[in-house]
């Protein structure tokens, strides 16, 4: 989905959020409740939660905890 810059013809999308939204209703509409963050986690088996931080140049830094710190795992714009 965050591939795609139109919402719908000759619409371009102004955030991620609105793919979001719109999957969201169509589950609810088909009687399915989307899973939550916490319990996709759990599904995923995913148990270390990132941390996200804004540096001096405007990347966002992510960062994972571990025994020795944090490691710098990516930056993004």
């Amino acid at each position: 989905m965050e591939d795609k810059i139109y919402y719908r013809k000759g619409e371009l999308v102004k955030n991620n959020a609105q793919f979001v939204a719109r999957v969201v209703r169509i589950a609810r509409e088909l009687n399915k409740e989307p899973a939550t963050p916490d319990e996709t986690r759990k599904r995923r088996g995913l148990t270390k939660k990132l941390k996200r931080e804004e540096d001096d140049e405007g990347f966002i830094q992510v960062r994972r905890k571990s025994r020795r710190g944090h490691r710098r795992l990516g930056r993004h714009r």
